[in-house]
């Protein structure tokens, strides 16, 4: 990484300027090549003696569409790290732990933080910050994130934008970290039949699907288990089928008739697909005959 004299920090001596460089070298061993992706940098604005966490995008990564919109942010807002430059890069070494993204130092003053667009202006969470609200309910950003909002308000187009900054770090935080410490493997290759499985459910939910083409919604119990040795393994029971069992909860909404931590116990399956989610090495399967 090329070193250069920080312009908005001109106070550092150079044994505290080499032990930042250090540092953020040192996070940024071994990591690929992520200049088409971008990557994290920590900046402080003009008027601000706080160093904040920001994403970078490249507008030229190809899975933007072109010419980009005159509304397009290449920098999204993260967090509040720290007054001093050194605890600011520690705090954001230990805030990204192993994620795939290098991390810089900007040392201009291109970004500039809107306090406003910060602030919920709808929702639950009305009137508080996105920032706390990833470190106490991430859930609801997550969902929020995945919700198809006709949004006109230009601070809540500004709210969502700053929401999927947010899920994207945190689900690029957490993906490395599951490949890190997650035991699962995959069980066999697409097309392979597996026989006498026991599995013990982990996640079930009913979806429901009802696209524009269909003539009706189609209906599925979704299923998250893990064998003997913690593999992850996923399938679905489509309405209709024999695997496919509701009952009522007390209120008499449908729910599955699965529960976390019952056994699955399979005669036979073929594997639809393998996967990484998440970081996590899962299995698929389909044609799921119990015994």
């Amino acid at each position: 990484m090329e070193k250069k004299n920080f312009i908005v920090v001109n106070h550092l001596t150079p044994e505290v300027e080499e032990r930042v460089w250090a540092k953020v070298d040192k996070f940024n061993e071994g990591k690929k090549d992520t200049l088409i992706e971008g990557n994290y940098f920590i900046s402080v604005g003009a008027k601000s003696a706080m160093f904040t966490l920001w994403r970078f995008h490249n507008p030229n990564n190809p899975k933007f569409l072109k010419p980009l919109p005159m509304n397009f942010k290449p920098s999204h807002y993260i967090k509040n790290l720290a007054d001093d430059l050194e605890s600011a890069v520690d705090a954001a070494i230990k805030y990204l732990g192993n994620s795939r993204l290098t991390l810089d130092i900007d040392r201009d003053t291109n970004v500039k933080y809107n306090y406003d667009e910060q602030i919920f202006c709808f929702g639950k969470y009305k009137g508080q910050l996105i920032e706390k609200i990833a470190e106490s309910d991430m859930n609801y950003l997550i969902w929020l994130s995945h919700q198809d909002l006709a949004m006109t308000k230009k601070t809540a187009i500004a709210n969502l934008e700053n929401v999927k900054a947010q899920v994207e770090c945190y689900f690029d935080r957490i993906r490395e970290v599951n490949r890190e410490t997650c035991k699962s493997q995959y069980i066999g290759s697409r097309g392979d039949t597996l026989r006498g499985l026991n599995l013990t459910i982990n996640k079930v939910f009913l979806k429901v699907v009802d696209e524009p083409y269909m003539m009706c919604p189609e209906r599925y119990i979704d299923i998250t288990a893990t064998d003997a040795n913690d593999n992850i393994v996923c399938l679905s029971f489509k309405e209709g089928t024999k695997p496919y069992v509701t009952e009522k909860d007390e209120s008499g909404k449908t729910i599955p008739a699965y529960k976390v931590g019952d056994i699955l116990n399979i005669k036979s399956a073929k594997i639809r697909s393998t996967f990484e989610r998440l970081g996590r090495k899962t299995t698929a399967l389909n044609f799921v005959k119990l015994v």
